[in-house]
């Protein structure tokens, strides 16, 4: 097991979750890059640090962090408060559901040990293409033999 496959598993289960109206982002580090036009809902899956944890004699145990973004966009511009609000919420239920999957489908891979550690990043607006952005982090321990 490796970060790729990892990564590959979450895309698979986020997917799922979020259903055919989201496609993946082409541009996954800088959001600004990507064209938003009639195709808002997307998301992308990164792998970002991790570290060895102490394991069974045999195997690797590694810790390592993933980060879910998600977005959606907006008609009306500029967005009141309330919809700002409401946009904000759903993409956090979003990203919370594609957390609560991972955790009872352990990934879809036998080599997962625990996800744990949900963090949602504040909203953004990016006010040129009228997409909100939330991203969403979380720890994945699993386990590989030797």
């Amino acid at each position: 097991m490796s970060a790729s496959i990892f990564t590959a598993s979450i895309k698979v289960r986020a997917q799922a979750v979020l259903g055919a109206t989201y496609s993946e982002l082409g541009y996954a580090t800088d959001i600004s890059k990507n064209t938003f036009k009639g195709n808002e809902k997307r998301f992308a899956v990164l792998p970002k640090g991790g570290s060895e944890q102490s394991g069974a004699i045999g195997y690797v145990t590694f810790e390592q962090d993933f980060e879910v973004i998600l977005t959606d966009g907006y008609i009306n511009k500029p967005l009141s408060d309330s919809q700002s609000q409401a946009k904000a919420i759903t993409l956090q239920d979003l990203a919370f559901s594609i957390y609560k999957d991972l955790i009872q489908t352990k990934c879809g891979s036998v080599a997962c040990i625990s996800v744990r550690d949900l963090s949602l990043g504040e909203p953004q607006f990016l006010d040129k293409d009228n997409v909100v952005i939330q991203s969403a982090t979380f720890k994945v321990k699993y386990r590989t033999q030797l």
